[in-house]
């Protein structure tokens, strides 16, 4: 399996499923901000409407993100943040989790810090006074 020049023995995909890991993820991220690059949810609907919203007529903490995706993607970030703040701010945070996860070794109460702090800001979006309601879409 090797060439004249042994380039193929040392940068074998197989052998470093890191390296897999990560064109699958760079593939996938491509797709992704494509997708969210060309199509405009605020006039088209590919996706289905928030049924908490529907039922209740409070914001969930995922309310607006495709479309904070899409100003993200197009590079609008202050638009962005109006939409979804937790996940402008989330995204950075959950790559770099996902990045150092093994390596960095994060304790177990992070899940638990991430899960309060969704719930925070589904509950802080919702409160109808002047700080709060800057957090809804």
């Amino acid at each position: 399996m090797s060439d004249s020049c042994g380039i193929r023995t040392r940068f074998s995909i197989g052998r470093t499923p890191v390296l897999r890991h990560a064109m699958v993820a760079a593939i996938v991220a491509c797709a992704s901000w494509a997708v969210f690059f060309l199509i405009d949810p605020a006039t088209h609907s590919f996706l289905p409407p928030c049924l908490f919203h529907a039922f209740t007529g409070f914001y969930c903490p995922g309310c607006g993100a495709t479309r904070a995706l899409h100003e993200l993607a197009h590079g609008h970030c202050i638009a962005a943040l109006r939409l979804n703040a937790l996940v402008v701010l989330g995204l950075p945070l959950g790559c770099a989790m996902a990045v150092c996860r093994e390596r960095c070794g994060l304790p177990s109460w992070w899940l638990w810090a991430i899960f309060v702090c969704v719930v925070l800001f589904g509950l802080a979006r919702n409160i109808p006074l002047l700080p709060f309601v800057l957090l809804a879409p």
